[in-house]
């Protein structure tokens, strides 16, 4: 099982590095733990970032699962409507 751990800013200047993280972590990897814990502050570009790479994940077979997610992020998925779409996995 591969596993990223995301650091406590996901944003529009940390997108392109965590792009590269979760690229590397799909390649070869039939299940993935995401460790949203130590996020503070997210923005749309991260909860973009986060919920494409869940959509490819799923179409890939892969399976992902939710270490921990914080309260900032699950608070950037209410603000966005998006906290059903990653149900029941989080």
């Amino acid at each position: 099982m591969a596993s990223v751990t995301f650091d406590e800013s996901v944003d529009i200047s940390r997108v392109g590095v965590l792009y590269e993280k979760l690229k590397d972590a799909l390649e070869g990897s039939s299940s993935i733990e995401l460790d949203l814990g130590q996020i503070k502050n997210i923005d749309g570009a991260g909860v973009q970032l986060i919920y494409a790479f869940y959509n490819t994940a799923k179409t890939q077979n892969v399976s992902i699962s939710f270490k921990h997610s914080s309260d900032a992020f699950v608070s950037a998925l209410r603000i966005m409507g998006l906290e059903n779409r990653f149900a029941p996995d989080l």
